[in-house]
């Protein structure tokens, strides 16, 4: 056999829980293969100081003395807090965030009236919503719509040399189209062609 699988068998051998026929092969090898038998004393070494390192399972009154130390322990973390039956109706002191009556109350109305404008805006902001919801181009509902004025030009005329749009509007439907100013593109136009 080789010594890896030889080393399968080493804590089984150790604890002498292999058949006799792997026993004596393990022992054969381990006469002839020095590694293998500085492995095996390593495990002796090993089991040894686990034996010596063992702690004894605690007893059963162990763990009741346990538990009841744990619970002590809670017991005297938890505070009860005092009730005076006479002054039920009064507020207490650690009521107060500063323990002056005057600066509370400010911050106390400060506090309140800066929830309720949050509040407020919520509302509103839900209420616009809704309203934007129902009636979404109600902002649109008015539209201006320019008609041109149309010409009729002689036969003879060209179109080039009495070249005057109409004001009103080349100024909506550049403004309606993005660009600049039409009437101002016209004049460049009528100025290069003559």
């Amino acid at each position: 056999m080789d010594c890896t699988e030889f080393e399968k068998y080493l804590l089984d051998y150790l604890d002498n829980e292999t058949p006799a026929s792997t026993s004596q092969a393990v022992e054969e090898h381990l006469n002839q293969c020095t590694n293998c038998r500085c492995e095996l004393e390593a495990f002796k070494k090993t089991n040894m100081l686990i034996q010596l390192r063992n702690v004894p399972q605690p007893d059963e009154s162990y763990w009741e003395n346990t538990f009841d130390a744990i619970s002590e322990r809670m017991a005297a973390r938890i505070v009860e807090m005092p009730i005076n039956e006479a002054n039920t109706n009064e507020i207490p002191d650690d009521f107060l965030l500063n323990g002056d009556s005057k600066t509370n109350w400010y911050k106390r109305l400060s506090y309140s009236i800066s929830v309720a404008a949050m509040l407020i805006f919520i509302v509103a902001g839900y209420w616009m919503t809704d309203t934007l919801k129902e009636n979404p181009d109600e902002e649109f509902d008015t539209v201006i719509i320019v008609e041109p004025e149309w010409r009729a030009l002689p036969a003879s005329q060209d179109m080039h040399v009495n070249f005057q749009p109409d004001a009103d509007f080349s100024k909506f439907s550049g403004a309606a189209m993005g660009i600049i100013s039409p009437v101002s593109q016209g004049l460049r136009a009528e100025a290069i062609l003559k």
